[in-house]
């Protein structure tokens, strides 16, 4: 359900609403403190609640909007880098924005919000 926080520690999947800043605001309410957002078209969205770094491995998406992808992982798919490399490279902007590095929608203004929708209307 959108908001729940997971009961314990670990790996918890949460069942959240495909509109891309209701699932923001979910998994913020759920307790995320930093959201990867995997995005293939790039989409501009951000949170005011917390930071959100947008991954992207579409070349498209990354040609279409640079500036709103904070890591881009295009190589993996298009010249056969590792997936570890991507990896590291997500890491590093996790540890970056930790640290009080602002994300792309940070700098961008971005800070959209939309409450999910719980049950049948």
């Amino acid at each position: 359900m959108p908001g729940e926080a997971p009961p314990d520690h670990g790996l918890w999947l949460l069942d959240n609403p495909s509109l891309d800043p209701a699932s923001l605001a979910g998994m913020a309410a759920a307790g995320a403190q930093l959201i990867l957002f995997t995005t293939g078209r790039g989409t501009p969205v951000g949170s005011p609640i917390c930071p959100v770094i947008k991954i992207c491995a579409s070349p498209e998406g990354v040609r279409n909007v640079p500036r709103h992808i904070d890591v881009d992982i295009t190589d993996i798919v298009t010249s056969g880098a590792t997936v570890e490399s991507g990896a590291d490279r997500i890491e590093h902007a996790m540890r970056a924005v930790m640290d009080g590095e602002l994300t792309c929608a940070e700098r961008l203004g971005h800070r959209e919000f939309v409450m999910p929708q719980v049950g049948v209307l």
